[in-house]
């Protein structure tokens, strides 16, 4: 077998091989982790867009990104706002991360916290001055016809 190289003037990637030569990855993981870091640092990456670029489909892409993230090659993580997801957040490592460098781990948002007035809290108090004192009429079945059999 033989290898046939192009001169590499343009249009050609740069990559650290790590990736490419762990065998924990598959094929499939190999690919997508290759073409991603095949386009721009800023890109933003679209799971729908992103499957229209192979004939895998949506559900093999999917997979693949999962390996990928269990692995520590990619790391996605929600964006909200006003407690609602507005997007995904992706970041792509050409080699394993165990833990996220600070600059990118995701901001944890405050929850939206009550402070209850403490001055003067409203209580209901029962009334207990005058209680009833009269005694319901009570149910009685002396009064009802039976039939005998």
């Amino acid at each position: 077998m033989s290898i046939f190289r192009v001169r590499k003037n343009d249009n050609f990637v740069v990559m650290d091989k790590t990736a490419l030569h762990d065998d924990r990855l598959s094929w499939k993981a190999k690919g997508i982790i290759a073409y991603m870091l095949s386009l721009p640092d800023d890109w933003t990456f679209f799971v729908e867009e992103l499957a229209t670029h192979a004939s895998d489909g949506e559900d093999s892409l999917r997979t693949g990104l999962k390996e990928l993230k269990r692995l520590g090659y990619l790391h996605r993580f929600p964006v909200k706002e006003n407690g609602k997801i507005v997007k995904w957040e992706t970041h792509v490592f050409e080699t394993p991360q165990e833990e996220l460098p600070e600059e990118i781990k995701p901001q944890q948002e405050k929850p939206d916290v009550e402070k209850p007035d403490v001055e003067k809290p409203d209580v209901e108090k029962p009334d207990v001055e005058f209680p009833d004192v009269e005694n319901p009429t009570l149910l009685s079945i002396n009064n009802t016809k039976y039939l005998s059999l």
